[in-house]
């Protein structure tokens, strides 16, 4: 088949042997200020932060299974095209990254090239055609909202560092996720400012962070009777107390006909391992980072199938670092995780007195 001009051009760009993937958005994203976008099917691409990069380069051997699969750092090139903001991730020494008018044009091709075709872009949502509209407007003004935020970052020379991390969601068919923000501090080691300390200290006291060690910071989930999906952002976390957090948990696990009951002890389960694990570990903290909990919403071959995992370490410190004084477990995190342990095996408690949640 004849290639047109375009797709040579392209082809012969190609022989500089370096590989170079277009990202996409990743709609599974709960929670963040920036934004996550999708490398491949497995894999997730964040902006790098230099100390979460530290922790996922120092990662306990006994946490690696609740830690996402670290693949390596990236360097991503945003280019502005009209109203689009095109990303592509290349490795660290390609050679593009110091030529770039040559760059951009390939770039530009490659959008132009791929400008009709199917878009793969399009989740396995099966959504009524009316709330799939709706679902999806809201979903692109959230992605449009962090990729501004991530491009105003790299808007000098449009060149920024990523890291390479596990698509934890990668197997589910209607993934399902909360976002939990864990422990008792507000902020890490590090104070940027005090006017930013004292907003932190008072978000924790306001909400149930001070008194749980942990606070909801956003869902989303898969309503099989409606088939579409609700969404639940980190603001309703800031303002209620236990009872309304319990009630947060309960809305996840509901899935529009009747609470999962069989994601409970799965749950638990992990939740237990993830403590032991904790308590048996020196000088680690954890500040500010989440607990991210995914189900499979609606398919009968991943039923039960629970994944749980640390995420957000841009406050975190590990043992290796010189000026890391702190010692013993990580209380503050383990203190929300008991909760969590509690808070479902009442759960449990309450449909064995014959209660539905």
């Amino acid at each position: 088949m004849k290639l047109t001009d375009m797709e040579e051009s392209i082809q012969q760009e190609a022989e500089h042997k370096c590989n170079i993937v277009q990202l996409k958005p990743y709609d599974h994203q709960v929670g963040g200020h920036n934004c996550m976008l999708k490398y491949d099917e497995k894999t997730l691409c964040k902006p790098l932060n230099e100390q979460e990069h530290v922790v996922y380069s120092n990662t306990p051997d006994s946490l690696k299974e609740f830690f996402p699969n670290f693949y390596g750092v990236v360097t991503v090139r945003f280019e502005k095209n009209g109203d689009k903001i095109l990303c592509y991730a290349m490795p660290l020494d390609c050679s593009y990254c110091k030529d770039e008018n040559r760059f951009r044009n390939y770039l530009l091709a490659i959008d132009a090239w791929q400008e009709g075709k199917e878009d793969s872009r399009s989740t396995k949502v099966e959504c009524s055609q009316s709330s799939k509209d709706s679902y999806n407007e809201a979903l692109k003004v959230l992605f449009k909202d962090r990729l501004l935020r991530t491009w105003n970052k790299y808007v000098n020379n449009g060149l920024g560092k990523f890291i390479l991390l596990e698509n934890i969601s990668k197997d589910f068919h209607y993934p399902c996720s909360i976002d939990l923000k864990m422990g008792t501090r507000g902020s890490g080691d590090i104070i940027a400012s005090l006017e930013k300390y004292e907003r932190h200290v008072q978000r924790v006291n306001q909400s149930t962070s001070a008194s749980l060690g942990v606070r909801f910071c956003g869902m989303r989930v898969y309503n099989c009777s409606r088939k579409e999906y609700t969404f639940t952002d980190k603001y309703k976390g800031r303002t209620i107390d236990e009872s309304g957090f319990i009630s947060c948990l309960k809305d996840f696990i509901y899935n529009g006909n009747t609470h999962r009951k069989d994601l409970i002890k799965p749950i638990i389960t992990k939740l237990k391992t993830l403590l032991q694990n904790l308590e048996n570990i020196d000088s680690y903290r954890f500040y500010c980072s989440s607990l991210l909990i995914i189900y499979d919403g609606c398919d009968s071959d991943n039923q039960s199938n629970v994944e749980l995992r640390m995420i957000d370490f841009a406050q975190s410190r590990v043992k290796q670092e010189s000026t890391n004084h702190h010692r013993g477990p990580d209380n503050g995190y383990i203190l929300g995780v008991r909760n969590l342990i509690r808070i479902f095996t009442s759960f449990l408690d309450e449909i064995k007195n014959g209660g539905t949640l």
